[in-house]
C-alpha cells in the first residue's frame, strides 16, 4: 500500500529492523555484525522491509549447520542505498542461485533435510524489492561456504519542480 511507505533514513530503518528480526530469530548479539554507514534517505514501507529483513534472517538460521553468523553491510552513494546480507550457511549451488527467486521453488539439502518452508519467502523478497524499484542478487562461491544476498533500492529525491515523478511503476513521489 502506497500509503504506508515513508522516507526513512536507510541506516536507522534498516538497523532498527535487522535488530528486531534477530531478536525473533534468536540470533545471539556476538553472532552478527552490521556495519557501514548509510545516510541516505529511502522511500518504503516499513512492514515490507521487514518483510525482506525476516525472510533474510529466518533463511539464515534455517540453512546454517552450526551457530549462525551473519555479517551485514550497508552503504548508499547519490543514487541507491545497498544493503548486502551474508550468512554462514549451506550456501547455495550456481544452477540453484537463478531458481531461488521463483515461486514455490525450494533447496533441498542432505545437510539439511527437515527445513520447513513454502518456497515463497525469496519471491516475496524479490517481489517488494521490485516494488521499492531495486534488485537483488545472490552470491555464493561454493556450497557450505554461506550466501549473500546484495540489494539495491533506489534513494529518495524530490523533483526539483515539485511534481510528482514515478520512482518506480508502483511508487510516486513529490
Amino acid at each position: 500500500q502506497l500509503r504506508d511507505y515513508q522516507v526513512y533514513r536507510a541506516d536507522f530503518i534498516v538497523r532498527e529492523l535487522l535488530e528486531e528480526s534477530f531478536e525473533k530469530f534468536r540470533v545471539k548479539k556476538e553472532n552478527y555484525f552490521i556495519h557501514g554507514k548509510a545516510p541516505c534517505e529511502i522511500l518504503a514501507g516499513k512492514d515490507t522491509l521487514k518483510i525482506i529483513i525476516d525472510n533474510l534472517a529466518d533463511n539464515a538460521v534455517k540453512y546454517s549447520t552450526s551457530d549462525v553468523k551473519i555479517d551485514v553491510k550497508i552503504s548508499c552513494n547519490t543514487y541507491k542505498f545497498i544493503f548486502e546480507f551474508t550468512d554462514n550457511g549451506i550456501g547455495i549451488h550456481p544452477k540453484e542461485q537463478k531458481k531461488i527467486f521463483n515461486k514455490f521453488y525450494r533447496i533441498y539439502s542432505k545437510e539439511i533435510p527437515n527445513v520447513k518452508g513454502t518456497g515463497l519467502g525469496l519471491y516475496r523478497v524479490k517481489e517488494i524489492v521490485k516494488i521499492h524499484g531495486g534488485k537483488i542478487s545472490v552470491f555464493s562461491e561454493v556450497e557450505g561456504k554461506g550466501t549473500t544476498f546484495r540489494i539495491e533500492i533506489p534513494v529518495y529525491r524530490k523533483s526539483k519542480s515539485g511534481l510528482i515523478k514515478k520512482l518506480s511503476k508502483n511508487i510516486w513521489v513529490e
